[in-house]
């Protein structure tokens, strides 16, 4: 750390952080900060979710030019970074805007040092100014603790720069822009591209809380789990060993060989859209793991036998496999207080994240990764192995555009472009950051992947010792029996409220559907208001083929008419009405294997 006094100011006053320092500059840098010009990674995104909302004047994100005027820029964007610590005039500009949070990324310490005698901490820690000094990615915990989600409220980042700062630190300066604009999109344009609302547009209030895929999973999964036990039992009970994680990229045909060599020397986990392929070739992994809710991925079982060596790690809110899967342990809490507690897993985005987390969990110490890319050479699709469920051959003759619809580039240790989606990306972002902090030896067989970074070394074939104790190990875990110590008098009961709850929703939906006229628009208002507030609505959204912008624009168009907004009306209690009769057949199921298990 520097032994300037000005600089021991910024760290007492929380306004500058320091990591450890970055190699001298490859070229000389200005002093004068100008417009950052360059794509920005949500360019690659639909351009559609730029006006998700309801009121189509309000932008989510757009693509700001050197010649948009600062008041402007004030407007749109949230967040102001500077690269390069200067006392220039646009610094000054932006320092004084209230609704803008500033930030700055040096590199060098001498300009930072020159930088905090020329502009008091006081006038920085008043306007909101945070500074960040060396190598960001060598902080010793999770960055989003420097940037949380609050922080993107107000808009996008926009970035200014001193002239010759990407030739200086070109690395340093691609990955700040990169990460913080993946922040960005993880915590505001993720939250209507993601699955949870890529149906709800547009967005008018209400309440968002369980959506329909994974509400139906807790239904469906009633009896599971009162008889699963919970994923506590596997605790480091694989402690030291080595696991082979299998995605289902399109590398995985050549990783073939390698993983049914060493299925008994390592701990095999696969993720559900993996599991068909290395069933193909013969092989099954002693655990497949599936976190994603949503109703496409009971596609990763289907026509699947029951696997007898191979154990699922479910989360609570995901199909669990069916009749293919009769070996399973859960995680995550639903409704603990009645079904009670599990223990979480940490994950983000795609289930490589989770079978990364599984093999935390499991005690292992090494990690070979084996068709995890997250992307493809194709600029335009993502490349999945054959076999598997989004089974897709990348092609890589097409012309780039360098924006919607084509894929996001990333550019790996090794000079190769792939291409990915925003998703992915921040997926990759998150897991090589889980993978920096933890204190486990990742080997990746394919430098065609975007899984890279700190603790992650490349080996086509790692050579493995014999370690009859992994077997020995699974064999325990194949003869767990199931849980014992549910409160089934509880869970019947909780089963006949839920059924008691959507029994009371469907029974005024006929009263209301023989009405006409002014009553039943103004009654219908109502009960759409209501079902708005207790999370009925947002359900709906991804019932069936249901159609939100239809129904949106029918009731609250500008131009609709009493007959279109009773149409639309009659239209959304249909679906309502028929979502809640499905809901009560799930439940009624339940009950009745419930009951029989508790003899109630």
């Amino acid at each position: 750390m520097s032994e300037s006094v000005a600089i021991d100011v910024l760290v007492e006053m929380g306004v500058l952080v320091a990591a450890q320092p970055l190699p001298e500059p490859a070229a000389p840098v200005g002093e004068e900060h100008v417009f950052f010009d360059h794509t920005p990674c949500w360019a690659y995104e639909k351009p559609l979710l730029a006006t998700p909302y309801a009121d189509r004047n309000k932008r989510l994100f757009e693509e700001l030019t050197p010649e948009t005027p600062l008041p402007e820029v004030v407007k749109k964007a949230g967040i102001v970074a500077f690269l390069g610590a200067a006392d220039t005039p646009l610094f000054r500009f932006f320092l004084q805007q209230q609704d803008v949070t500033v930030l700055i990324f040096e590199p060098d310490m001498a300009r930072l040092e020159r930088f905090a005698a020329s502009v008091p901490a006081k006038e920085l820690s008043s306007n909101g100014v945070f500074i960040f000094q060396g190598d960001l990615f060598s902080m010793p915990f999770h960055l989003p603790r420097l940037f949380p989600p609050a922080l993107f409220e107000n808009g996008f980042p926009v970035f200014y720069a001193l002239p010759g700062m990407d030739e200086a630190w070109p690395e340093y300066t691609h990955d700040v822009v990169e990460y913080l604009e993946l922040l960005f999109y993880r915590y505001r344009i993720y939250q209507v591209a993601g699955q949870f609302n890529d149906r709800g547009r547009p967005l008018r209030p209400m309440t968002r809380s369980l959506f329909y895929d994974q509400f139906l999973h807790t239904y469906e999964n009633v009896v599971d789990y009162a008889t699963r036990r919970s994923i506590r039992p596997l605790r480091n009970l694989f402690r030291g060993k080595t696991a082979i994680l299998v995605a289902a990229g399109y590398d995985l045909t050549n990783r073939i060989e390698f993983i049914r060599a060493n299925r008994d020397r390592c701990v095999v986990v696969a993720v559900n859209s993996a599991l068909k392929t290395l069933l193909a070739h013969g092989i099954e992994p002693h655990f497949v793991v599936i976190n994603d809710s949503s109703l496409a991925t009971e596609k990763s079982f289907q026509d699947v036998p029951p696997l007898k060596r191979t154990a699922l790690v479910g989360h609570c809110m995901s199909y669990l496999g069916g009749q293919a899967t009769p070996n399973r342990f859960l995680f995550g809490s639903y409704l603990p207080e009645v079904f009670g507690p599990r223990p979480a897993l940490r994950l983000y985005a795609s289930v490589i994240s989770t079978a990364f987390s599984v093999a935390r969990y499991l005690g292992c110490s090494k990690c070979i990764l084996a068709g995890a890319q997250l992307c493809s050479v194709d600029p335009y699709k993502i490349g999945y192995v054959k076999g598997s469920v989004y089974e897709q051959v990348p092609r890589s003759t097409r012309e780039l555009v360098n924006r919607y619809p084509q894929l996001y580039p990333v550019k790996t240790p090794w000079g190769r472009t792939l291409y990915t989606s925003l998703n992915f990306r921040d997926a990759a972002l998150w897991l090589c950051e889980e993978i920096r902090l933890s204190e486990v030896e990742v080997i990746n067989l394919t430098r065609d992947s975007i899984i890279f970074g700190p603790n992650i070394h490349f080996d086509e074939n790692p050579q493995l010792p014999e370690d009859p104790d992994v077997e020995r190990i699974f064999a325990t875990v194949l003869a767990m029996p199931g849980r014992t110590d549910a409160d089934m008098g509880r869970i019947v009961q909780h089963v006949r409220n839920e059924m008691r709850t959507w029994t009371n929703t469907v029974e005024p939906l006929g009263v209301l559907a023989n009405m006409e006229g002014d009553e039943f628009l103004r009654v219908g208002a109502d009960v759409v208001a209501q079902l708005d507030r207790g999370n009925v609505s947002y359900l709906v959204q991804r019932f069936e083929d249901f159609d939100n912008a239809r129904f949106h624009e029918g009731l609250w168009g500008e131009e609709s008419t009493p007959d279109d907004q009773e149409q639309a009306l009659r239209y959304y209690l249909e679906y309502v009405e028929r979502m809640a009769r499905h809901f009560l057949d799930v439940l009624a199921d339940q009950h009745r294997q419930l009951r029989a298990l508790a003899q109630v």
